[in-house]
C-alpha cells in the first residue's frame, strides 16, 4: 500500500523509471546531485549518454535511443516539442562529466525528468502527448508540415493511444490536411497570376519596343514627304487606303516581321514594297476567251450535264519556255496549242488553235521542256506519260512504268529530267532522252515507303536543283533530294485533306493547295520548315482547281466557278474573277443552266513575264485575264 501511494500522489508521480531510481526531498543536497546527474543522462533510457547526439531543437539523446524513437515517429520525443527530425539532422556532441562543468552541458528536461506526466496509457508509450503536439506544434496547426503528418502515420505508436487521443489526433490531422490543401490552392492561384502578370509585362515591353520603332519609321517617312497636304486623295487613293484598312491585321504582321528582321535598315523599304505592290492592282480584266472542246459541239439544244461538266473539263494549261504558245488539255482527249500574241490581240474575236492533236486517253497534266522548246509531255488516266513533238503533233516516246492513273508531271528547269506522280503511290524520275526511268522516289530500299496516292509533283526552281516535292492524298507533302532518295529532306503535315498542288514562289518559299479549301505558304530552309500563312476564301473540297504563282501573287480556282488571287503577305483574297455572270442567252449562260452540277474552275497558269493569267473551267471555257 505504501508503494502505491494515495490517489493524489499518483497524479503527480514521475514515470515508473523515475520511481525506480527514487527521488530526494526538495531542497536536499541529494537533489542538486540528482539534477547534475540528469544533465549527464539520456531522457529516454535514463542512463549516462552513449554516443550523445543533439537535435536541432537543442535536446540530447543517446544515438541508439533517438534512432529507435525516430523509427516509431520522426519527431522529437520531448513533450510539447514535436519538432520533425531525421537522422541526418542530428549532430554528435561531447558531454563533459566533471561535476563543476555539469551545468554547462545541461540539456532541456525530458518529460520523465520534469516530473510532468500525461495519461497513464501515454506514459507507457514513453513520451506522452508528443503525437498531438506534433500535429499542433508550438505555432499551431498552420505550422504543421506534410512531412510531420506523414511521420505520425509511420510506426506502431498509434496503437498505444487512448480513444480520446485518437479522436484528438484525427481532428488535428484533418485540420492540417485541410490547411495544407488550402495553402496548395492558394499557391496554385498565386503562380497562375504571376505567370499572367509576367506575360502581360512581356507583351507591354514588346508593344513599347514596337511603338518606339514605329515612331522612328513615321519620322523617316515624314521627312521624305514634307508637304503631305499636296497628296491627291482621289478615288484611286481612297480605294488603296480601304484595301489596307480591310487587311490591317495582316499588314501589322508584315511590318513586325520586317521590323524584327535581319536587316533593320532596309525594313521600312521592304514594307513599303509590300504596301505598294498589294495596292497596285484591283481586279482581273478579261482579255480573251475561247473553247477547249470538239469543233462540232455547237448544238446548244442538245447540251447535257455530261457534255459540259465532265467531257470538257480542262485539267491543265501550260506555256512553253518562250511564252509564245499555250497548251490546254483535259478529259476531252485532245491537246490544243494557241499562239499567245494572237490571244492578246483584242481585235480578234474568235481564237483557233495553231496545233491540235488527239490523245489515247483522258489527260490530267502537261509540262513543257524548259530546255528543248518543242518537247511537251502529257500524263493520262491510263498511267502513261507521252513525250510529244509539239511542232508536228507526234509522239516521240511513251513511258509505261506506272500502274495507275497519273495526276501530275513536271520538267526540271533547264534539263531533260522530268517527274511523274501517280495513284500507284510512286514518283518516277525520267530522262526524255532515255526510254526507261532513271529512278523511283522513294527508292525501293528506303525504310520510309510512301503509301499514299501522289496528287502533284514539282521540281525546285533552281537551274541545277536536285530537289523534287510532291503532295499526297493523305494530306502530306514530301521533299526529296534525288541524290539521296532513301529518305525525305523534310515532310509537311498541316493540311486536313489531300494536297492537290504544290508550287514554288522561290527556292525558299513553297505554296501548297488542298481540298480542305486552304492554301498554305511555307518557309523552307535547309534545317527548318515554318508555316508562314494560311490563305482562305476560295472553295475546294472535291476537285482539282489549279494553282499558280507570279511575283508574290498566288492564284487558284474555286468550286464556285471563280478564280481567286492572293498576295503572299495577306491571308484573305485580294480580288477574284468569276466565270459566271454572263449575258442571258450567251453560250456560258446556256451551259450553266443545262448542267446538273455547278461548274468549277479547273486550271490556272500565270504568264511568267507579264501580269497575264490563263484560267479554264469544267465547261471547257478558257480565258486570259490581266491584273490591272
Amino acid at each position: 500500500m505504501e508503494r502505491m501511494g494515495t490517489g493524489s500522489d499518483r497524479m503527480t508521480a514521475t514515470p515508473a523509471s523515475s520511481r525506480k531510481r527514487g527521488r530526494s526531498p526538495a531542497g536536499s543536497e541529494d537533489d542538486d546531485n540528482s539534477r547534475a546527474s540528469k544533465d549527464l543522462t539520456c531522457p529516454i533510457c535514463r542512463d549516462r549518454f552513449t554516443a550523445p547526439h543533439e537535435t536541432p531543437c537543442n535536446h540530447r539523446f543517446c544515438f541508439k535511443c533517438i534512432e529507435r524513437s525516430l523509427e516509431r515517429a520522426p519527431v522529437c520525443p520531448v513533450r510539447n516539442c514535436g519538432t520533425y527530425l531525421t537522422l541526418e539532422s542530428l549532430k554528435p556532441v561531447t558531454i563533459d562529466d566533471r561535476p563543476d562543468k555539469g551545468s554547462n552541458s545541461r540539456i532541456p528536461d525530458s518529460p520523465q525528468s520534469s516530473g510532468r506526466m500525461g495519461s497513464p496509457k501515454a506514459s507507457t508509450f514513453g513520451w506522452p502527448g508528443s503525437s498531438i503536439d506534433a500535429v499542433h506544434g508550438r505555432d499551431g496547426i498552420a505550422a504543421a508540415s506534410g512531412d510531420r503528418v506523414r511521420g505520425l502515420l509511420q510506426g506502431d505508436f498509434i496503437q498505444n493511444m487512448t480513444k480520446e487521443e485518437l479522436l484528438q489526433l484525427r481532428h488535428g490531422l484533418g485540420e492540417v490536411i485541410k490547411n495544407n490543401a488550402l495553402k496548395a490552392d492558394n499557391e496554385l492561384v498565386l503562380r497562375s497570376l504571376e505567370k499572367f502578370r509576367d506575360a502581360r509585362i512581356e507583351e507591354l515591353n514588346k508593344l513599347q519596343r514596337e511603338v518606339d520603332i514605329l515612331k522612328k519609321d513615321v519620322s523617316i517617312l515624314s521627312s521624305r514627304t514634307p508637304s503631305r497636304k499636296d497628296v491627291a486623295e482621289d478615288d484611286a487613293f481612297m480605294r488603296k487606303l480601304d484595301k489596307i484598312r480591310n487587311n490591317v491585321g495582316d499588314f501589322e504582321h508584315l511590318w513586325i516581321n520586317e521590323a524584327y528582321g535581319p536587316n533593320r535598315q532596309k525594313a521600312l523599304d521592304r514594307f513599303s514594297v509590300h504596301v505598294n505592290h498589294f495596292t497596285k492592282y484591283n481586279r482581273l480584266e478579261l482579255i480573251a476567251s475561247w473553247r477547249h472542246r470538239r469543233r462540232n459541239d455547237t448544238d446548244h439544244s442538245s447540251l447535257s450535264g455530261d457534255t459540259f461538266t465532265q467531257a470538257n473539263i480542262v485539267s491543265s494549261i501550260e506555256l512553253d519556255k518562250e511564252c509564245r504558245r499555250v497548251a490546254t488539255a483535259g478529259v476531252l482527249r485532245q491537246i490544243k496549242i494557241f499562239e499567245v500574241d494572237n490571244l492578246k490581240d483584242r481585235s480578234v474575236k474568235m481564237h483557233f488553235p495553231i496545233q491540235e492533236f488527239a490523245t489515247k486517253a483522258k489527260l490530267s497534266s502537261l509540262s513543257w521542256n524548259k530546255h528543248i522548246s518543242n518537247h511537251l509531255i502529257s500524263a493520262d488516266y491510263n498511267g502513261v506519260v507521252s513525250l510529244w513533238d509539239a511542232d508536228h503533233g507526234e509522239i516521240v516516246r511513251e513511258y509505261e512504268e506506272h500502274t495507275n492513273k497519273i495526276w501530275s508531271v513536271d520538267y526540271a528547269k533547264a534539263s531533260n529530267i522530268f517527274a511523274s506522280g501517280s495513284n500507284d503511290t510512286k514518283v518516277i524520275i525520267w530522262d526524255s532522252l532515255q526510254e526507261a526511268s532513271v529512278q523511283t522516289i522513294p527508292s525501293e530500299d528506303s525504310p520510309e515507303q510512301n503509301r499514299a496516292q501522289v496528287c502533284c509533283v514539282k521540281f525546285s526552281p533552281e537551274s541545277n536543283s536536285q530537289k523534287v516535292v510532291f503532295g499526297c492524298a493523305d494530306s502530306s507533302v514530301h521533299c526529296y533530294d534525288l541524290r539521296y532518295p532513301r529518305a525525305p529532306l523534310f515532310s509537311l503535315r498541316k493540311h486536313d485533306n489531300a494536297v492537290s498542288y504544290v508550287s514554288f514562289i522561290n527556292s525558299r518559299q513553297l505554296v501548297t493547295a488542298s481540298t480542305d479549301s486552304t492554301l498554305k505558304l511555307w518557309q523552307i530552309e535547309d534545317n527548318s520548315q515554318e508555316l508562314v500563312r494560311t490563305f482562305t476564301g476560295h472553295k475546294n473540297q472535291t476537285n482539282f482547281v489549279g494553282l499558280s504563282v507570279h511575283d508574290q501573287f498566288i492564284s487558284c480556282g474555286s468550286e464556285d466557278n471563280k478564280v481567286f488571287n492572293y498576295y503572299t503577305g495577306i491571308s484573305k483574297p485580294c480580288f477574284s474573277y468569276s466565270f459566271g455572270g454572263n449575258e442571258p442567252g450567251s453560250d456560258e449562260d446556256m451551259e450553266a443552266s443545262a448542267a446538273p452540277h455547278k461548274p468549277f474552275v479547273s486550271a490556272v497558269s500565270w504568264h511568267p513575264m507579264e501580269n497575264l493569267l490563263f484560267a479554264a473551267n469544267s465547261q471547257g471555257s478558257v480565258r486570259m485575264v490581266k491584273m490591272v
